[in-house]
């Protein structure tokens, strides 16, 4: 059954011609494996330099809007454990809360509000860049929802990887390459940054200035047209000019 349900999703998905048509197309196949809701975010696609992520759900359109209004990603766990993780990971229930910020566990008390209560995320890092997320949400935190996690990983894996490949490879391509050029210490400087270093630190690192280290992240903000370090960490991401799975 298992088998048969891939083998449909890809052959299927090689006729999908829209992100619209993809997104039904995951939501029929996840169903028949008794997932209900899942999200795709792609911030750095192959074969494409793309301005903005692309987000590709079934979640409740109300809490999206309000996920995007409150900026929830920065400090939304799941976004912060994908982009250091290159293996599937589970996430939310009781444990795991306890050890949370008191800004993401009131994300994610939320985020339960609409029955995003626990999760499996499969973070996919391509060779030249590519990053990209890739959940599915459950409401219940019982034993069964693990096994139920377990048994289908390998699929959802692959539905995963050949999904956003489909996306960058012919759905959204364009063939483009970006025409921002970040300086070297500009990109070491972002980079470090998307580790959690402070400023202090990074000068530490480079063997530089900490007031120098605030100058390149100011001078690659402008570049970039962005307003804050955040904004312009995802932004390098998506356009392929810092590669942070490298770290």
């Amino acid at each position: 059954m298992v088998n048969v349900e891939l083998d449909t999703f890809i052959d299927k998905l090689e006729d999908v011609q829209s992100v619209e048509a993809g997104r039904r197309l995951l939501e029929d196949s996840l169903g028949n494996l008794g997932f209900e809701q899942f999200a795709y975010l792609g911030l750095r696609l192959p074969n494409t330099s793309l301005a903005e992520p692309v987000l590709v759900h079934n979640y409740d359109p109300k809490w999206v809007d309000r996920y995007l209004k409150n900026d929830y990603a920065c400090v939304d766990p799941v976004v912060e454990r994908g982009l250091a993780s290159v293996v599937p990971f589970t996430w939310g229930g009781d444990k795991e809360r306890k050890v949370l910020d008191t800004d993401s566990r009131s994300m994610m008390d939320e985020a339960s509000e609409f029955g995003i209560t626990k999760g499996f995320t499969i973070p996919i890092h391509g060779a030249h860049g590519e990053l990209a997320a890739f959940s599915l949400a459950v409401p219940d935190q019982n034993a069964e929802t693990d096994k139920h996690f377990s048994v289908f990983s390998h699929e959802v894996h692959l539905m995963a990887l050949y999904f956003h490949g489909a996306l960058g490879e012919r759905i959204l391509s364009e063939g483009q390459t970006p025409e921002i050029k970040l300086s070297k210490r500009e990109a070491e400087c972002l980079l470090w940054t998307a580790q959690g270093k402070t400023a202090w630190e990074i000068s530490e690192i480079l063997k530089i200035s900490d007031h120098t280290v605030r100058e390149y992240i100011k001078n690659a903000c402008h570049k970039l047209g962005v307003y804050s370090k955040n904004h312009a960490i995802v932004k390098s991401i998506m356009l392929g000019l810092i590669k942070p799975n490298l770290f």
